[in-house]
């Protein structure tokens, strides 16, 4: 057993440690330390120029994958949808919350009033983007005021315990009806532990009662879990969806166009193999080596493979080529209408003394 002293010196510091977390978890929203950053290390195009501002919301980095450890969530990047939406002309700005004594009631109003710090500063368009705290802080945040577009995606702001899960799926449908009108894109993942089965179900009723202009993507087949927005599947399926639905009238910085249709289906017993015709045109001013990476769907949210395609040869500037490739799928009892490619994404070679790939975007038309 260790001596008297010691063991006194060990619980002075533990009650030292509860003392100052339990001061830091009561102290006031202005004490806490949030703050509007830059999201990106970008010169900011302005008011004047930009399409409007976007408020990325981190979440607590609390998460069953890290052993539910607290990590400071504020050091990782946004999902990649908030750099495409970067490219397409917003300005992107970041509320920076504390690891500890981060209170729903104090993301609220930080939010709050860094919309109103954007809006002296001349932006019209704003939209809060979120995941996880920062999703629920978001739609939170829009119940006071109004915005532009709301991105929620598996908003939760109670724990992932039996009682928290209802605490999160009770608030989130009493937000829903408060929020002032905007639009509205809800993202619900399978395996996520913050939430019931069902709430995305109940999220539509009251967003079509309300008349929004709203998409509720529930439980995908594909990505999976709290932290499904970070995910490449993600990407693929939802990136240039959610920049269409922020902005349906822009124009895209398109670096290349895709199309794919159907053209023949083959049964091979209990599989059936699609065959497809895919255009794809090079929109840039360089050549480049194209390795295509096309997400196939039985339906718009449900993604069962990839075909991948590298050319062996050059594209050039404006240069269209037509292809074939196919694809198998063992999903027939799912799959009773077929299936289609809903999204396209490329790296691109620019030159022969260029090895790295950029991962690039493509203007997508669906069939």
């Amino acid at each position: 057993m260790k001596p008297w002293n010691v063991r006194l010196g060990y619980r002075f510091r533990l009650i030292g440690c509860v003392f100052l977390l339990a001061l830091l978890a009561g102290c006031p929203a202005s004490q806490m330390q949030m703050s509007l950053v830059d999201a990106y290390r970008f010169d900011h195009l302005g008011a004047n120029q930009a399409k409007g501002a976007i408020i990325y919301n981190h979440g607590k980095g609390l998460a069953r994958d890290t052993g539910y450890v607290i990590n400071d969530a504020s050091r990782f990047p946004p999902p990649y949808y908030i750099n495409l939406l970067r490219f397409r002309g917003w300005d992107v700005y970041k509320l920076i919350r504390p690891v500890t004594g981060d209170r729903n009631y104090d993301a609220r109003k930080n939010l709050v009033a860094a919309v109103g710090t954007l809006r002296e500063r001349g932006y019209d368009n704003i939209v809060l983007a979120g995941q996880s705290a920062g999703g629920w802080a978001a739609l939170s945040a829009a119940q006071e005021v109004a915005v532009h577009a709301v991105i929620a995606h598996a908003p939760a702001g109670h724990g992932n315990s039996f009682n928290g899960r209802y605490l999160n799926d009770d608030g989130l449908i009493s937000m829903l009806k408060r929020i002032k009108p905007t639009r509205l894109m809800l993202f619900l993942f399978a395996g996520d532990e913050w939430h019931n089965p069902g709430v995305g179900a109940e999220a539509k009723k009251v967003l079509e009662q309300r008349g929004f202009d709203f998409e509720v993507v529930d439980r995908p087949f594909l990505p999976k879990g709290h932290g499904g927005a970070f995910s490449s599947q993600f990407s693929s399926m939802y990136d240039l969806r959610i920049a269409r639905f922020i902005d349906p009238e822009s124009a895209f910085r398109r670096y290349g166009r895709f199309s794919a249709r159907k053209v023949k289906e083959v049964s091979q017993g209990n599989r059936k193999k699609y065959i497809f015709l895919g255009q794809l045109t090079n929109l840039m001013k360089k050549s480049m080596k194209v390795q295509l990476f096309i997400p196939v769907f039985c339906n718009e949210n449900e993604e069962i493979g990839r075909e991948y395609k590298e050319f062996d040869h050059v594209v050039s500037p404006n240069e269209t080529i037509e292809f074939e490739f196919e694809f198998a799928s063992a999903h027939v009892s799912k799959n009773p209408g077929g299936i289609t490619v809903c999204g396209a994404w490329f790296n691109a070679n620019l030159g022969p003394f260029k090895k790295l790939f950029r991962s690039l975007y493509l203007d997508v038309e669906l069939h």
